[in-house]
């Protein structure tokens, strides 16, 4: 029967098991009662499924199973896996973290979530929290492992993502047993003291689903078998973060070699071809997006280059204007403004270190670089350390060469921008602020020179050396660094009528939440975590 009188009926939702589309209201409903176990698609070990239609309510309207019991929890109808009710209620954003195995995903992952909660909290009056899934309990163990171990002095290690286990569902589907990936899935609500709250509404308030997957799934002949459908939330999400481990390219561990202990540099050291990863990811983004051929992709590429407490020595030099080297990565981009009683995120100076740690991955893998830009629409690199401190080695019980473990000890954990990558994807959707700093950059810097405007994309070209880049509109009105002059430019303002009349995106309507426009005395960032403090 339906739902008439159910907010459910409103809209269609997508599974975050198997992407199977359907009308919420059709969503089936699961067993409580102790006997009612054995689904014909789960197995015997789950409680039994019901179709709307199969079940009876009682005179409140509620859903009741066949021995009475009142039944709340509901299930995707194609795979029957259990689905919060606030993404039947409103559809989720999708993101696909993927790089290559042993890059440090799901470190990555842990740790941004974790300290993202921390700073939504704090600085942007928002609470992020564990949907009422049934699938959380693999992040609430790796949260606890890393951020709530009962003796932090003692190492300990993430269990590395395997291509089967704890991360994965078996169902089956057309007579076949399929895997599918569990998802890690938050909702994010404002609070009461969130000055955007009253003109936003349910516009800031989002749920947010994360897919962690083993490196070795990218494997160009894995998905070729259809029992086997882990990164088909490829075709839906609404970005990708690549995690890419420097340390994985030879030419950074010879780099690196006289200057740091790093065990992954030396004993531990791992090769693989991350522009490999990359490419797969593409063809089956590709593969399973219509009209996305011969067109950028839509969805923005967030490259977050692990391990940054090891390799920053590597960054390219900035001096500023009166000659003298400069650190332009430091420990935070937040801005609170205690006039607004909220922060921003800086996105001039996001921008401003996108570019330098571009420079350092082109020199690293050129070829890395190209791949991302000629095919997503919009790409960012993050400079980040999901741990900040380097690991060490344990050899593991059962003796045999090679079985050696790499653990951290919790007391030493000190992540760095962890997650900036998110904040920059809520600043893109329109859920938190951005802080726009007043400058004399405009007057200080020498202005590169815009050739054309595409699309909405800028070709530049340096007044220091010519150098050429083709950049997105959003870093029009900001300076960034010539990576081959080690100097700010500024790149101009760009007139909106122009941009337009170029095929390039509206501006952005005025129902998103305002710009935080302060001067440097009002706005000082946060307290430092990290070890720049």
């Amino acid at each position: 029967m339906a739902e008439h009188s159910s907010p459910l009926v409103q809209g269609k939702a997508t599974c975050p098991h198997c992407w199977e589309t359907f009308y919420a209201d059709e969503a089936m409903y699961i067993s409580r009662h102790a006997e009612l176990y054995g689904d014909p698609v789960l197995g015997d070990h789950e409680n039994r499924r019901y179709a709307p239609q199969e079940i009876h309510r009682d005179r409140n309207g509620d859903a009741q199973d066949p021995k009475g019991w009142k039944m709340t929890e509901r299930a995707c109808p194609n795979c029957h896996l259990q689905i919060p009710i606030e993404l039947l209620l409103k559809p989720p954003n999708f993101i696909s973290v993927v790089g290559a195995p042993r890059s440090g995903k799901t470190y990555f992952i842990t740790s941004m979530l974790h300290h993202l909660r921390h700073d939504l909290a704090k600085y942007f009056a928002m609470s992020l929290q564990a949907s009422d899934s049934h699938d959380v309990k693999a992040f609430v163990e790796y949260e606890r492992t890393l951020f709530g171990a009962a003796d932090p002095s003692l190492p300990t290690a993430l269990q590395k993502t395997q291509e089967q286990g704890a991360l994965y569902n078996i169902v089956r589907l057309d007579n076949v047993d399929v895997q599918l990936p569990k998802p890690f899935i938050f909702t994010l609500r404002p609070t009461e003291a969130n000055p955007d709250l009253a003109k936003q509404g349910q516009k800031i308030h989002r749920n947010v689903v994360l897919y962690d997957n083993a490196g070795e799934s990218f494997d160009f002949l894995k998905e070729k078998a259809g029992n086997i459908r882990v990164t088909q939330h490829l075709s839906h999400c609404d970005a990708v973060l690549f995690a890419y481990d420097p340390l994985q390219h030879p030419d950074a561990r010879v780099r690196l070699a006289n200057c740091s202990r790093d065990p992954q540099i030396t004993a531990a050291a791992v090769t693989n071809r991350q522009e490999s990863i990359l490419e797969e990811v593409i063809n089956r983004m590709r593969r399973h997006r219509p009209g996305t051929l011969n067109e950028r992709l839509a969805p923005p590429l967030v490259v977050c280059v692990q391990k940054y407490d090891v390799w920053q020595s590597l960054v390219p030099r900035v001096r500023d204007g009166s000659g003298a080297e400069t650190n332009t990565i430091d420990h935070t981009s937040v801005v609170y403004s205690r006039t607004h009683g909220i922060a921003g995120l800086d996105i001039g100076e996001i921008n401003l270190i996108s570019i330098q740690v571009r420079a350092f991955l082109n020199d690293l893998s050129p070829e890395f670089v190209t791949q991302a830009e000629a095919n997503f629409e919009v790409v960012r690199y993050f400079p980040v350390s999901a741990l900040g401190t380097s690991p060490q080695f344990e050899s593991s019980a059962d003796g045999v060469a090679g079985n050696q473990l790499l653990k951290v000890r919790p007391a030493d954990i000190r992540p760095f921008r962890v997650e900036h990558p998110m904040l920059w994807l809520l600043h893109r959707w329109k859920i938190i602020r951005e802080a726009r700093l007043k400058s004399n950059a405009a007057q200080l810097y020498p202005h590169a020179t815009v050739e054309s405007i595409a699309g909405g994309r800028l070709r530049v070209v340096s007044p220091l050396t010519k150098w050429v880049m083709v950049l997105d509109r959003e870093y029009a009105g900001s300076a960034i660094v010539d990576p081959e002059a080690g100097s700010f430019i500024w790149i101009p303002e760009i007139n909106p009528i122009n941009v337009q009349a170029a095929h390039a995106p509206a501006p952005a309507p005025a129902s998103q939440p305002p710009p935080l426009k302060l001067g440097q005395p009002e706005a000082p960032k946060p307290p430092k975590r990290g070890w720049f403090s």
